[in-house]
């Protein structure tokens, strides 16, 4: 079907037909607006262009300008004129002058393309005399001053005397009077050269620089705005239970007891077990997460425990990493015996001055609590299936990694948490270093406050945002017990024996190296799971850190699923490499789980934010802060008690996405860049 023929059916389409205007990109068209009227009532519809048809639907955004093909024209006054609809456009079409209109008139500056209009730096709207066309001219004027900032703008308003007129009015009552012209139909052929001139002197006469019209009260600050400020507020969501289901059923009764002897939640003990397993499993374990993909997952995670200092933390993670001695022990006593072995062969005599080149034993390792980077690689070099990372003070290691010269140790941190990666280094004097396996589970304690500053530079956009903090995939933050009750049972002897022989178990069949997969059923519901996740983190409605949080789901999944397979395995006592939909379900649950955990975090980050950032606002309400400040005025002399600079530049940048503060970085005389926080000049006024 042609698009004449086309054209025909949309004039029928609806009853009342009374005009359109068609939107031409490029010398091709790409949209149209067609009037109706009927019953005394006006609508207009739009039409796209799709598979050479014309079918009702708007454009994608950013909308099109109507009249882009007049531009090649020139005015008398060398500006684009701009009307606030198609039927003011088309007129001065008529007098051979560029001329532009937005869809939807009045209500979508915002949304349309002025990118075409970037080269030119002079215009004139022709505004309606009404609220809407004094809003169209402002909202007109910041996109153009936005995408020109050096453009000149003028505002008319042909009918000072006739509410909500405009250029087709201005027409009626003065050249085309009596003349019967609806504003659709062709001007007068012979009217068009006197049209010409009496309008060029009456814009001529009323242009008035947009800066300086009382009635639109543009303010050039406002280009640097995307709309008005949007209200902001703060609501922490719940965070599910620990989901214990998830066990094998004495791991669901050894974590119930062993919590309640502490009189708390079972959300820590579950935690830290899901990091002990993990540690002991390491690299031994890894699992293919799609069969097309030379994509693997390994068992390692960071895990970090969030609650107040009385919540009893540090103490389950002490009691549940008791389950380790028996290894500890028997690693300690295999090295000594072996470093005895060593020496014995070290200074035997030797036959035809035979050269003693025997490596010495390694101790095998499980866990450290205090470690350099240097002394790390070491103890990773001899411990290929991974090492824990226990911090009862998570603090005081992020403190030292933040600390000046300390750069390298963080990116060395970063580079263990795939657990895939390997590490070769060559010093002078020291030879080299060659394939260390660089895998770290890391399990610390932190309370809400310290955690709230390295999250907030994880939200925000200096150097802590590099994704570190988001590699804490395992957060929990539960709502702990308000109040203390004495125990009223302790872990049975045979259900203790039973957990202790698991991590025994778990450690002996751990070393060798496995490839477990997805049975096809549990690939189909990964896959699903997958697709959603990744268009969830790419759909753009998230703050930058959240969708690096969830960027980095896939690994969590992986971990808890290798885990949970793993335990199946022990208490079924049938080893399997193929994981089942059962277990992945399983998994998914208490991914489910830590992913409402650490947005619950982030959120109380917010919650610091929300306040900071409202007293930000007060003190520019209460004119303590110019419109147009620096940071430091505020951290500098701690204006509202903020006196850390992260906290101050955090709550700007907040107020920032929410349109309240525009950044700008400005030249000063000696070259040296400013840089200034602007207020919205509607920051204020009632919306």
């Amino acid at each position: 079907m042609s698009h004449t023929e086309n054209l025909l059916q949309i004039r029928q389409l609806f009853p009342g037909y009374v005009h359109h205007w068609m939107y031409i990109e490029h010398g091709a068209p790409v949209m149209i607006v067609a009037r109706y009227e009927h019953y005394g009532k006006k609508t207009y519809r739009q039409f796209r262009l799709q598979n050479q048809e014309w079918v009702e639907g708007m454009c994608a955004t950013p909308y099109p300008l109507f009249g882009l093909q007049t531009l090649i024209r020139t005015s008398p006054f060398n500006a684009v004129l701009i009307a606030e609809g198609e039927k003011c456009s088309s007129i001065l079409h008529q007098l051979h002058w560029p001329a532009i209109a937005t869809v939807l008139g009045a209500q979508n500056p915002q949304s349309s393309d002025w990118n075409p209009l970037r080269h030119y730096n002079r215009f004139i709207i022709l505004r309606d005399n009404d609220n809407a066309g004094i809003s169209f001219a402002r909202s007109v004027a910041t996109e153009i001053k936005r995408t020109t900032p050096e453009a000149e703008v003028f505002v008319v308003n042909l009918v000072k005397d006739m509410a909500g007129g405009d250029l087709v009015d201005w027409l009626q009552s003065t050249l085309l009077r009596g003349q019967g012209w609806d504003g659709y139909a062709p001007l007068p052929s012979h009217l068009v050269g006197p049209i010409q001139n009496a309008l060029q002197q009456e814009i001529a006469a009323n242009m008035v620089d947009v800066k300086d019209c009382p009635h639109v009260a543009f303010k050039p600050i406002e280009a640097l705005f995307d709309g008005l400020p949007r209200k902001f507020q703060l609501e922490l969501r719940p965070v599910p239970s620990f989901p214990l289901q998830s066990f094998p059923e004495p791991v669901q009764k050894y974590l119930s007891i062993l919590s309640s002897q502490f009189s708390q939640v079972p959300d820590y003990a579950g935690t830290v077990f899901i990091g002990s397993m993990s540690g002991l499993i390491g690299r031994s374990v890894r699992l293919l997460m799609r069969p097309c993909d030379q994509w693997y997952e390994v068992a390692n995670s960071w895990l970090v425990l969030v609650g107040p200092p009385s919540a009893k933390k540090s103490p389950i993670m002490r009691r549940l990493f008791e389950l380790f001695k028996p290894l500890l022990k028997r690693a300690a006593e295999e090295f000594r015996k072996a470093e005895q072995e060593y020496k014995k062969k070290q200074k035997a005599p030797k036959e035809d001055d035979e050269f003693f080149d025997e490596a010495p034993p390694i101790h095998r390792r499980y866990m450290t609590d205090d470690v350099t980077t240097a002394k790390l690689k070491d103890l990773l070099a001899g411990n290929p299936r991974g090492l824990i990372l226990r911090n009862d003070e998570l603090k005081g290691l992020l403190e030292k990694l933040d600390k000046e010269g300390n750069e390298g140790d963080r990116s060395f941190m970063m580079s263990c948490w795939t657990g895939l990666e390997d590490h070769s280094e060559d010093r002078v004097g020291r030879g080299s270093r060659l394939n260390v396996p660089l895998v770290i589970t890391w399990i610390g304690c932190i309370p809400p406050k310290p955690l709230h500053r390295y999250l907030r530079e994880a939200m925000g956009r200096g150097s802590g945002a590099d994704g570190f903090m988001q590699r804490f995939q395992f957060i929990t933050y539960p709502d702990t017990r308000p109040c203390f009750e004495l125990p009223k049972e302790g872990v049975p002897i045979d259900l203790e024996v039973q957990i202790q022989s698991l991590f025994e178990q778990m450690n002996r069949e751990g070393g060798q190296d496995r490839t477990l997969c997805f049975s096809n059923d549990a690939q189909a519901v990964f896959d699903k799971w997958l697709v959603e996740n990744e268009n969830n983190a790419r759909s753009g409605q998230h703050p930058g850190y959240w969708e690096s949080h969830l960027g980095k789901q896939s690994k969590a999944v992986a971990v808890l699923t290798i885990v949970l397979h793993r335990l199946k395995e022990l208490f079924s006592g049938n080893q399997r490499d193929e994981v089942s939909p059962d277990t992945f379900q399983s998994a998914l649950l208490l991914q489910s789980y830590f992913l409402s955990h650490a947005r619950r975090c982030y959120e109380s980050v917010s919650g610091g934010v929300v306040n900071d950032a409202e007293q930000i606002l007060d003190l520019l309400k209460q004119k303590r802060l110019p419109p147009k400040f620096k940071a430091q005025e505020i951290y500098h002399h701690g204006l509202g008690g903020l006196s850390d600079s992260v906290r101050v530049r955090t709550a700007l940048e907040f107020l920032q996405d929410f349109g309240w503060l525009a950044f700008e970085k400005a030249s000063g005389n000696t070259g040296r860049h400013h840089e200034y926080w602007h207020l919205h000049p509607r920051a204020f006024e009632k919306q």
